[in-house]
């Protein structure tokens, strides 16, 4: 997490990330967390993919849209989840509320979930 906060910090033009969390990586929770309190004005973009079952709760979901919602800057958040094999964060449906909920406030301005083989072709695609 200190890595993921110095970047933040330093990075004070960054506008998008893109961060796998899971078995091995860091927790969905604690990603969402450093996010919303850490990242720089200009941030607009998460993409978050899982390797493993997503474990983050409604709980969770609601505390981080919280302090987004009360950043001094207030743009709104494109959530982009990278969705492979495994039930990602959409499969709990007080999630999707809790979401629709701050999609329809304005706080996030897009909700997208891609397949993990799209986003793989489109690395390969800048590749070649």
């Amino acid at each position: 997490m200190d890595v993921l906060r110095n970047i933040l910090n330093s990075c004070i033009h960054l506008e998008s990330i893109k961060i796998c969390c899971g078995k091995g990586f860091l927790r969905e929770k604690d990603v969402l967390e450093t996010i919303a309190k850490y990242s720089p004005t200009n941030f607009s973009e998460l993409k978050l993919f899982n390797n493993t079952r997503s474990k983050l709760s409604p709980k969770d979901l609601e505390s981080f849209f919280t302090i987004w919602k009360n950043r001094t800057t207030k743009k709104s958040l494109n959530l982009i989840i990278i969705k492979e094999d495994f039930p990602s964060l959409d499969s709990n449906k007080n999630n999707m509320k809790i979401i629709e909920k701050y999609k329809n406030s304005g706080i996030i301005k897009k909700f997208q979930i891609i397949d993990f083989t799209d986003e793989v072709k489109d690395v390969e695609y800048l590749w070649n």
